[in-house]
């Protein structure tokens, strides 16, 4: 068994795996080592062993090893394996004895995971009143209330959040997001602005943020967002279609081209992309281009007005 700790410790998993089997094979009906077993399946990812194990300790009586609930363990278990309706009822049964922060926690995530986003909420709402420095269950709290639909308790969600935690950019892009559902776009530029202060590699802050700048036609705010990225950030082909939108608009055309260019790779699946960037081509005069991403958007989506204009080429060149 020392032999297996030292072995988990410097990150040889199956090493320490091999060393607990040898201490069963020496005692088969130990707890202890059985259970060492079983927290070792669970961190090495093996959850469906792990879980079988936590729960014939469990029914042997085992309530408790080495200070560890072994009706938490079933629970937490089924829960890292995607398995949250089976994790159900540990849970509950341990929110019978003690509502502890974490427990609440992990019933509430196992319950929204399951869809049941009210059951959720309500141990959500314990978990902040007992504990309001929980910054997890504001945002987990939201995320229930718009599975609920419930998009203006979200916000507020979010908002309670950050004022407890002003420095989580998860938080403020959730926030962020949450206000474009609500049409409140300078509220959500604000929230996206501090996410991405926090981390100016946000990707996705980044790009909920350029969006807004494309949307409202902010050229100047679009481009000096996108200016300040790494270049192979810039890799992403939907930030290189804003950036050819806006170059576009400020008539910086043959900057506008290579940016349309290098988003075309990612968003030939993009009807709107697609039909933005066969009328910028005819526009430039790059004809044959433009007939080639025509046709890429008749194939997706039958547009009755590009598939007369193939159509009558078609008729003119007979």
């Amino acid at each position: 068994m020392a032999l297996a700790d030292y072995y988990q410790m410097i990150g040889m998993a199956e090493a320490a795996l091999g060393k607990v089997k040898e201490a069963i094979e020496l005692a088969p009906y130990e707890p202890v080592i059985r259970f060492a077993y079983a927290e070792l399946l669970l961190d090495a990812g093996r959850y469906i062993e792990a879980a079988k194990l936590f729960s014939e300790l469990f029914n042997e009586g085992n309530k408790e090893i080495a200070g560890i609930s072994i009706p938490l363990r079933i629970a937490e278990t089924f829960s890292a394996g995607a398995a949250y309706e089976e994790a159900l009822p540990y849970y509950e049964d341990l929110l019978v004895d003690e509502q502890s922060p974490d427990t609440l926690f992990g019933a509430a995530y196992a319950y929204y995971q399951s869809r049941q986003p009210e059951r959720s909420i309500q141990l959500l709402e314990n978990l902040i009143q007992m504990d309001p420095d929980y910054f997890s269950a504001y945002m987990l709290a939201g995320q229930a209330q718009s599975q609920l639909g419930e998009d203006k308790k979200a916000y507020e969600l979010y908002i309670q959040g950050i004022a407890r935690d002003e420095f989580d950019k998860e938080l403020r892009l959730a926030a962020g997001k949450s206000a474009l559902k609500l049409s409140l776009p300078d509220e959500a530029e604000e929230h996206l602005k501090h996410s991405i202060a926090l981390d100016p590699e946000y990707i996705d802050a980044i790009i909920t943020l350029a969006s807004i700048y494309n949307e409202r036609e902010q050229d100047e705010e679009l481009l000096g967002l996108l200016a300040e990225m790494k270049e192979e950030e810039m890799d992403l082909p939907l930030l290189s279609a804003f950036k050819a939108f806006a170059l576009e608009r400020e008539e910086l055309y043959d900057d506008a081209y290579r940016s349309y260019r290098k988003a075309y790779t990612g968003l030939k699946d993009d009807p709107s992309f697609l039909d933005k960037f066969a009328r910028f081509l005819l526009d430039e005069g790059k004809r044959d281009e433009a007939i080639e991403v025509i046709k890429t958007l008749v194939s997706l989506t039958q547009h009755d007005e590009w598939a007369a204009f193939l159509e009558m080429l078609n008729d003119k060149e007979v």
